[in-house]
């Protein structure tokens, strides 16, 4: 007769009864088989200590956050103190330019390139100052005006735009890149006041640091085409102040490649023509003169020369002057004539399109030059200083070389003629000129 040695356990062990098993079963003896569970011998494991394990893991853990953290914070204050305008403006401009500019703006040689391909300026200078507005109007804060010229610059086959000054906002570049569809690139001009001394270092301090804060702010964006100093400034200056401003547009120069590195944009000078012509152009600040440091050798961070041009029909004479006096790209960075004529008190229309159209083939054709921007796109009612900026005024120079009737109109130069609106903003109609340019720079592009 069989019965069970534990009635807890699943699998029961059976003895037979035999008074010799009952006796080791009283004394508590057990066999050495049995499958009933035994409890452990190891102290249950302490509740502070698991506690414990996990504090020191999440020490760990956020021990290695702060690490992270604290690295992350020294590189970002290590590379904006290498780009800060602080830093830039103790660097000394005593190292050499590295090669080619590996961004997507490059000048090799003579020629400019954009994403690898040469690139031709077809463009226009863009400063549409409302009527019965003056120069100071910030036209880059007021969305509707360049909103209405963007389509027509496309249309017309513009690829470029040149700036004299500001600080346009993020929105105008955006419109202007369009997503690299058909995008309009912008000459950033850099303005260099006329009555400042640039042989007193407080001067020159204070126009480096805004020069470089002006370019560490706009050097990311993609419709940045290069950085242009200045605005005719040599017809302002006095001899033995030419040397220093053209040093101090080098010393911008180096100022602007060690803010952006090795993907630097191009930087020009804006000259009031390249060489003197007598009666019309006081001497000075002719390129390639070592006295005024207009030479390369002088001049080894700028990249290209800008130059505003009103010679007459052609070009061509001053190319070749031009061609032995510098090895860097020639932007022509204004030329055409105005849409009046003073002789016969009436507009032309025709002659203002053909004579522009006969500059823009020499600028189109030359091996030295990258570009032109055309004077201007619209308008401007504000620059005769002896009239009102409600009238469209006849105010200018004589320049019987530069003009079908020797004459500068200054507020008639635009492409587009300006018409007041009731709605506040001018309505833009284009001249013969507009419609010139569309048809030669479309057929190019």
């Amino acid at each position: 007769m069989w019965k069970s040695f534990s009635e807890n356990t699943r699998f029961s062990y059976r003895l037979p009864e035999c008074p010799k098993a009952w006796k080791r079963k009283k004394a508590g003896w057990k066999p050495a088989l049995s499958l009933k569970r035994r409890k452990s011998t190891m102290p249950p494991p302490s509740t502070n200590s698991s506690r414990n394990g996990k504090k020191k893991y999440l020490l760990l853990l956020l021990l290695l956050l702060l690490l992270a953290a604290a690295f992350y914070s020294f590189f970002r204050w290590f590379i904006k103190t290498e780009t800060s305008p602080k830093t830039i403006l103790q660097s000394q401009t005593n190292h050499p330019k590295g090669g080619i500019s590996e961004g997507p703006v490059q000048v090799r040689g003579r020629k400019l390139y954009v994403d690898g391909k040469p690139y031709l300026i077809k463009g226009v200078g863009y400063h549409p100052v409302p009527i019965g507005k003056g120069p100071g109007f910030n036209f880059l804060q007021r969305p509707e005006i360049w909103k209405r010229d963007l389509p027509l610059l496309r249309k017309m086959g513009c690829n470029t735009i040149r700036l004299w000054a500001g600080t346009p906002p993020r929105e105008f570049l955006d419109a202007c890149w369009n997503d690299g569809r058909k995008p309009i690139r912008v000459v950033m001009g850099f303005w260099i006041p006329y009555d400042v001394d640039l042989s007193e270092p407080g001067n020159r301090k204070r126009l480096k640091r805004r020069f470089a804060e002006f370019v560490l702010h706009y050097k990311d964006h993609p419709a940045v085409l290069f950085w242009a100093l200045g605005n005719e400034n040599n017809y302002f200056y006095t001899a033995s102040m030419l040397k220093d401003f053209y040093k101090f547009c080098n010393e911008l120069a180096y100022m602007a490649w060690k803010a952006e590195g090795e993907r630097y944009h191009p930087v020009a000078i804006v000259n009031g023509g390249l060489f003197a012509h007598k009666g019309f152009w006081r001497p000075g600040g002719e390129v390639g003169e070592e006295k005024n440091g207009t030479d390369d050798t002088s001049l080894k961070y700028i990249d290209i020369w800008g130059a505003n041009l009103y010679p007459g029909k052609h070009l061509t004479d001053i190319f070749h002057r031009y061609e032995r006096a510098s090895k860097k790209p020639l932007w022509v960075s204004e030329f055409g004539v105005d849409a009046w004529n003073s002789r016969r008190g009436r507009t032309q229309e025709t002659e203002q399109a053909r004579w522009t159209l006969t500059l823009w083939r020499d600028i189109a054709h030359s091996k030295i030059a990258i570009g032109g921007t055309v004077m201007a796109w619209s308008d401007e009612w504000w620059k005769d200083s002896n009239g009102s900026p409600f009238t469209h005024d006849y105010g200018g120079y004589a320049n019987p070389r530069g003009h079908p009737d020797g004459y500068s109109n200054e507020e008639w130069y635009g492409i587009m003629e300006t018409i007041a609106d009731p709605s506040g903003l001018d309505r833009l109609r284009p001249r013969k000129l507009y419609y010139v340019l569309a048809k030669e720079w479309n057929r190019s592009s």
